[in-house]
């Protein structure tokens, strides 16, 4: 059985393979705007894909947290 609190805990530290930490706030708009496409077509396809649906609301919500570390706020730029 998968370890769910693992999985959202690996989700949270990196998006797309790569460390949030690292990634400038367009980086991370972009990979955001990447997950709202990825979450549309797991919609589509659910409840079997619940998984995927749920590890997508970790990673947008990692990158939500980081973007404001950076200061981000919506409208603004880096």
């Amino acid at each position: 059985m998968l370890d769910t609190a693992a999985a959202s805990d690996r989700a949270a530290a990196t998006a797309g393979g790569q460390d949030l930490s690292t990634m400038t706030s367009d980086e991370l708009l972009r990979e955001r705007a990447e997950l709202d496409a990825d979450e549309a077509l797991a919609s589509q396809v659910a409840p079997a894909n619940e998984g995927w649906l749920d590890e997508i609301g970790a990673q947008r919500w990692a990158i939500q947290r980081r973007l404001l570390d950076l200061g981000w706020r919506k409208g603004s730029s880096e």
